[in-house]
């Protein structure tokens, strides 16, 4: 299924269709040391059975400040001040989004990283992180 945004631009550019395939819009800046990056998906609604689930997942990727992305982003790399993601749920499908500002010169190897943290949480259970926050997360 792929969200419509019939009509939509941004910066003059058209978004097409969202969930096909993946989409990179990039606002260039000249001069600019940071860029604002997020990396977004459909994602459950709110009534989906594994919405606690979700929540838990979330808690060791990308919701609390020892979470896998930001550990991975700010402190194995320093590229960034922090890093979060998380669910914005709604009644039909929800959206999954990680926000964070960069250096300009990391914005790819940011990705890069972002899409390992997000396929190893999709590829495998997490474990061990629930009993020790932050340790291992």
């Amino acid at each position: 299924m792929a969200l419509r945004l019939e009509g939509a631009q941004l910066d003059g550019v058209a978004l097409g269709d969202v969930g096909e395939a993946p989409l990179l819009v990039i606002v260039d800046r000249p001069g600019a040391t940071q860029t604002q990056l997020r990396v977004a998906t459909l994602g459950a609604p709110r009534q989906s059975p594994d919405y606690y689930a979700l929540e838990v997942m979330n808690a060791v990727l990308g919701g609390t400040f020892s979470s896998r992305i930001n550990m991975n982003l700010r402190e194995e790399h320093g590229w960034s001040y922090g890093a979060f993601g998380g669910f914005m749920e709604s009644r039909d499908n929800g959206m999954f989004a990680v926000r964070t500002q960069v250096q300009a010169d990391k914005t790819a190897p940011a990705v890069t990283e972002i899409l390992k943290e997000l396929t190893a949480a999709a590829a495998k259970a997490i474990e061990g992180s629930l009993s020790r926050p932050g340790k291992e997360a």
